[in-house]
C-alpha cells in the first residue's frame, strides 16, 4: 500500500504501478483483447447487491477504511469499510467475463480517483433532460410519422431510411452470396457488393464514401471481402472478429474510422450492434459516461464501452416509454437531441 492507493506488480517491467497503468498494459497486451496472462487470472467482477443497475465492477484502489471501484455505467464509487459486504463477486461465463473486463479497463484508464472531478466534462444537460426534449417535439416518440418518413421508411430508397439499407445488408451480404463470391475468386465482385451496401445508406460521411470508393486493387478487395465475411459470419466471438476486421483495414489504403468500421455489424444485427457516429457518441459519453475519452482510432475495448452505453440508453428510453425499434433509433435520438438548436430542428422534421 503506498499513499492510500493498491499497487500491483507490472506485467510489462516489473516494477511497482498504479492499478491504472497496469489495467493500460493488460488492455495493451494483445491488441485490446482481454487475457489471462496479461492480467494474471482476470479481475475480479463484483456486483452492488443494493445497486445493481449500476452495472458490474472491478476494484480499482483500496485504501484503510475505503475501496474504489470502477462500475459499468463509467462511474467510481468510493466504498467505506463498514459497506464492503454489498459488493459481492460474481463469476459469469468466460466469454462475458473477458468483455466486461475490457470495458471495465478501458474505463479505469480514463479515471482518477483521487480527483474524480478533475477530468469530467461540464455538461449543463441530463438524459433525462434528453429524453424530455425528445418527447416535447415528437409526442409519439419512434413512432412518430415525420420520424419514420425521415429515418425508417423501407419502402422509399433514400439513403437516410435505414431499414432499406438493413434489409440490403442482409440480402446481399449474406453468408451464401458471400462465400460463392469467394469460391469464384470474384474479389472486386465481393467488393463491389459490399461496397454497394455501404454506399447505399447515410451512415458514412463524404470522406469515407470516397475512401471506400478508392479501393480498387485486387489486394485490397480480397482482403476486405475476407475480412467482411469473418466479421458478419466468422465462428469466433465477435470481439476477436471485429479485432482482426480492424487490422485487416489497417493493411488497405482504406482509413477505418468509427462510422466505417461499425456500418456493417449494426446494419447485420441492429438490435445487438451500433454504427458509432463519433461527435454524437462522443457528446453523449458527457452525460452517459463522463470519465471516457473516445479515441479518434477505432478500437474494440472503446466500441465496446459505446456499444454499452447505447444499450444503457436504450433501456433508459423504454423506461420513459419512448420504444426504440434497435440501436440505430438510439444513434438517431443521440444526434437529434445533442446536436446545435436540437428543439428547433426536432419540430422541423
Amino acid at each position: 500500500m503506498v499513499s492510500g492507493r493498491a499497487y500491483f506488480p507490472s506485467p510489462v517491467v516489473g516494477s511497482i504501478q498504479p492499478f491504472r497503468v497496469f489495467a493500460d498494459h493488460a488492455l495493451a497486451a494483445s491488441g485490446g483483447t482481454f487475457s489471462k496472462e496479461s492480467f494474471l487470472s482476470g479481475p475480479q467482477l463484483f456486483i452492488h447487491t443494493s445497486r445493481p443497475n449500476w452495472g458490474r465492477a472491478i476494484l480499482a484502489a483500496e485504501a484503510d477504511d475505503r475501496r474504489h471501484y470502477q462500475f459499468e455505467d463509467g462511474r467510481v464509487r468510493t466504498i467505506a469499510r463498514d459497506f464492503y459486504d454489498l459488493l459481492q463477486p460474481v463469476n459469469p461465463e468466460e466469454a462475458v467475463a473477458k468483455k466486461a473486463a475490457r470495458r471495465l479497463l478501458t474505463l479505469l484508464k480514463h479515471s482518477d480517483f483521487d480527483e474524480p472531478t478533475a477530468n469530467t466534462p461540464s455538461v449543463s444537460m441530463t438524459f433525462g433532460d434528453q429524453i424530455a426534449l425528445f418527447k416535447a417535439a415528437l409526442p409519439e416518440g419512434f413512432e412518430a410519422e415525420a420520424y419514420k418518413t425521415a429515418f425508417r421508411d423501407a419502402s422509399r430508397r433514400k439513403r437516410a431510411h435505414v431499414d432499406a439499407s438493413i434489409e440490403a445488408s442482409r440480402e446481399n451480404l449474406a453468408v451464401e452470396k458471400l462465400d460463392a463470391l469467394i469460391e469464384a475468386e470474384d474479389w472486386k465482385g465481393g467488393w463491389k457488393v459490399i461496397s454497394d451496401v455501404l454506399m447505399g445508406c447515410d451512415l458514412l460521411s463524404s470522406t469515407e464514401r470516397k475512401a471506400v470508393r478508392g479501393i480498387e486493387d485486387e489486394e485490397s478487395a480480397q482482403l476486405l471481402t475476407l475480412a467482411v465475411r469473418d466479421l458478419l459470419h466468422g465462428d469466433d466471438v465477435f470481439a476477436e472478429r471485429f479485432k482482426r476486421f480492424l487490422e485487416q483495414v489497417e493493411e488497405t489504403e482504406m482509413r477505418g474510422s468509427w462510422s466505417l468500421v461499425t456500418a456493417l455489424p449494426a446494419l447485420h444485427d441492429p438490435e445487438v450492434h451500433v454504427c458509432i457516429r463519433a461527435t454524437a457518441f462522443r457528446d453523449q459519453a458527457k452525460i452517459l459516461m463522463p470519465q471516457l475519452r473516445m479515441e479518434m482510432k477505432p478500437e474494440l475495448p472503446t466500441y465496446e464501452v459505446l456499444q454499452m452505453m447505447a444499450v444503457n440508453a436504450r433501456d433508459q428510453l423504454i423506461e420513459a416509454k419512448v420504444q426504440p425499434r434497435d440501436l440505430f433509433d438510439v444513434r438517431n435520438f443521440m444526434w437529434l437531441t445533442l446536436r446545435k438548436d436540437a428543439d428547433r430542428k426536432l419540430r422541423a422534421l
